[in-house]
């Protein structure tokens, strides 16, 4: 089951729609400096009940409230980042991941930020980790039935 209509609240207020299997990470959102959550959101629908299921996020970096309907059905914080859900009914839903990153991002998510914060002291230090440095979810989350 692949939710639809996925959105993402922006730390500004803005709503930005996301499209396709491939989504951008928070910088390329223009939030590099951005150390807290994004909350994403997608419509689902079942056929029937669903006495389990698991939540897949393989595009999470790096930790997530899940909640389903307005109701928090766990948390995601390791790989592979799973979550098993219990009952889910028949219908129409509303899943919800309140996204969450590290504190990098606020230390040395650019470089005006990193000279800033360290005075010069370490500029182009962390270039090279800067370019690996992602947050946010980058691909839709999948939920699979569990027979």
């Amino acid at each position: 089951i692949v939710p639809e209509n996925w959105i993402v609240e922006l730390p500004d207020g803005n709503v930005r729609k996301l499209c396709g299997d491939s989504w951008p990470d928070w910088a390329q959102l223009g939030f590099p400096g951005h150390s807290g959550h994004m909350t994403y959101k997608a419509e689902f629908e079942l056929a029937s009940d669903l006495e389990f299921s698991l939540l897949k996020a393989e595009g999470l970096h790096y930790h997530a409230i899940v909640s389903i309907d307005g109701k928090e059905v766990g948390r995601i914080a390791y790989q592979p980042y799973e979550l098993f859900i219990k009952g889910l009914g028949k219908g129409k839903h509303t899943l919800e991941l309140m996204v969450y990153n590290t504190s990098a991002n606020a230390m040395c998510g650019t470089l005006e930020i990193e000279k800033e914060r360290y005075k010069g002291r370490f500029a182009y230090m962390a270039n090279h980790d800067r370019k690996r440095l992602k947050s946010g979810l980058v691909q839709p989350a999948v939920i699979i039935p569990v027979k």
